[in-house]
């Protein structure tokens, strides 16, 4: 019992460091530049293991990829080298301009302004 208590806790520690970082990464200067150096390590160590298993998992089936929320195209450009075709959804304008610029060479991409959902439909992103 005394290690599932501290498994637990551990977690939840973590989880309220992610929390800290991803809020203060966001203030100016020096200091939010510290946070945004810890949020990566902690936060992106894990996304980037799943994102690797995926992507390979794409190359080895010849799959292709859908990036929702591509933004400016970080998971859309390592995704082009491991997918058959890579549909990068980006609703924002600019954002999408910004993907447009990173990933618009790219052959096996495929950029689309627009989002994804389960019904047709309009929504105010902001």
């Amino acid at each position: 019992m005394a290690q599932q208590e501290i498994k637990m806790q551990t977690k939840k520690l973590t989880s309220l460091r992610i929390l800290k970082y991803s809020l203060f990464r966001y203030l100016p200067g020096q200091k939010g530049l510290h946070y945004q150096r810890q949020f990566r390590r902690t936060k992106w160590a894990d996304v980037d293991k799943d994102f690797q298993v995926a992507a390979e998992r794409c190359r080895d089936l010849r799959l292709a990829a859908v990036d929702l929320g591509a933004n400016v195209g970080e998971f859309t450009c390592r995704l082009s080298n491991f997918a058959s075709t890579v549909y990068a959804f980006e609703p924002d304008p600019w954002a999408f301009s910004e993907l447009k610029k990173r990933t618009g060479h790219i052959s096996n991409v495929v950029l689309l302004p627009a989002a994804a959902g389960d019904q047709d439909g309009t929504v105010k992103l902001f």
